[in-house]
């Protein structure tokens, strides 16, 4: 059912944001801070999906969230990318969850906003997604 329900939500993002407009009114430094943005937002709305398991009660809060660009930013290949990368730290917020089991009570199980703090402060977004803009600098 999990994925099912995935595959409907990456259908939409997907059908939702890989159109080819993008438009050509906005500088070269501004395109690159919308897109670096929006990638972000994306590969976070994507963890919190994952981190929580689809969990209604995410998908409610995502489905009224504005922020991000209202105009389709990111490429076909940003969401399979962000995809792989946020399944990998879907496993490694699982492994944590399993070692995690000796932990006190209560701070048990799948700790997916601490982990994003720790995204976050790595820098890892920031690198993937100046990168990404890089290879797509020449479509947008």
């Amino acid at each position: 059912m999990i994925k099912y329900i995935f595959k409907f939500v990456f259908i939409v993002l997907i059908m939702g944001t890989s159109c080819s407009y993008h438009s050509r009114s906005f500088s070269n430094g501004q395109m690159k801070k919308i897109y670096i943005k929006q990638f972000k937002l994306t590969y976070i709305r994507m963890l919190l999906l994952k981190g929580y398991n689809y969990s209604d009660a995410v998908k409610e809060i995502i489905g009224k969230d504005n922020s991000g660009f209202a105009e389709p930013i990111l490429f076909e290949e940003d969401y399979h990318l962000i995809d792989s990368f946020t399944t990998i730290d879907n496993d490694k917020m699982k492994l944590d969850s399993i070692e995690g089991i000796d932990r006190a009570e209560g701070a048990q199980g799948k700790r997916p906003l601490g982990y994003l703090i720790d995204i976050m402060k790595s820098k890892f977004l920031d690198s993937l997604s100046k990168s990404q803009y890089k290879i797509n600098k020449k479509k947008i």
